[in-house]
């Protein structure tokens, strides 16, 4: 028997043999995290020079007065704006002496710049609406004296 005749049945069942073994799958991989969605914007803006107060609610709120009484207006923010809660001094960045929240317009704070995704009207949470009454209850018929 030649080499070559010897070598063949070697040589198919090696190629059979690492045909047979299974490769390892690749290992699953993470799922990015959903990214929060933002607020659709609303079309609204604010004229800076009417803007009397602002108070950060959280690192995404901040809620903002006007010349009228009260809080009218809550703006979202694009992202967490970590020095908002603490700064005592704001810059609001807009055109025309105008915020809105379709032109990618920003608040500035102590080293950080946060865009602006939404400006909503504001108005505080109502009283909750207490439960209706619910009907006085029918006295009962008792024992009828007898005369």
């Amino acid at each position: 028997m030649n080499a070559r005749r010897r070598f063949r049945p070697w040589l198919a069942a090696a190629l059979l043999a690492a045909g047979c073994i299974a490769q390892k799958p690749p290992p699953p991989q993470a799922t990015p995290k959903p990214r929060p969605t933002l607020p659709a914007f609303t079309g609204r803006c604010i004229f800076i020079n009417t803007i009397r107060d602002w108070k950060a609610v959280d690192p995404f709120h901040v809620l903002v007065q006007t010349r009228a009484r009260g809080w009218q207006w809550e703006v979202v923010l694009e992202r967490r704006c970590n020095n908002i809660l603490f700064a005592e001094q704001m810059a609001w960045l807009g055109e025309l002496n105008q915020i809105c929240d379709y032109r990618r317009d920003s608040i500035a704070v102590q080293g950080d710049r946060c865009m602006i995704a939404a400006i909503h009207p504001w108005a505080p949470n109502p009283e909750p609406i207490a439960p209706p009454a619910k009907p006085a209850a029918a006295p009962r018929p008792g024992p009828t004296p007898t005369p």
